[in-house]
């Protein structure tokens, strides 16, 4: 299994998902960002050593989550490289980062086209 560093953009589009549906602060996205990254950088030294790799992130606003042209699965596909590119840490599992990305997982389902309109059981 290999691991890498997802760019800046890539958690900053995470991270918008959930400005634009709980109206985060930019604080509070700017904190959630710093999360990210450093749990990405946490996988990538529990898989290859130390990284010298700079935790620092400035978040933005990426405009195509925040005007909604970016495909929702784009999004799904983009927590889930994240989750693999980061869950190499011992304590991944039980991090706010993994709950993070749970969490727009599933904000990202629930605003799926149709997605409020199923039915809730089958029968």
């Amino acid at each position: 299994m290999s691991a890498f560093m997802v760019s800046d953009k890539h958690i900053n589009t995470l991270v918008s998902c959930l400005r634009k549906w709980v109206s985060l602060s930019r604080k509070e996205a700017q904190e959630y960002a710093e999360v990210l990254k450093k749990a990405n950088i946490r996988s990538l030294d529990a898989r290859y050593g130390k990284q010298l790799i700079d935790p620092k992130i400035e978040y933005r606003d990426i405009p195509e989550v925040m005007s909604e042209t970016l495909p929702l699965v784009n999004i799904l596909v983009a927590c889930r490289c994240f989750e693999y590119q980061s869950c190499e840490s011992n304590t991944w599992d039980d991090s706010y980062a993994k709950r993070i990305i749970d969490n727009i997982v599933n904000l990202t389902i629930e605003n799926l086209p149709g997605f409020h309109d199923a039915p809730w059981g089958i029968e």
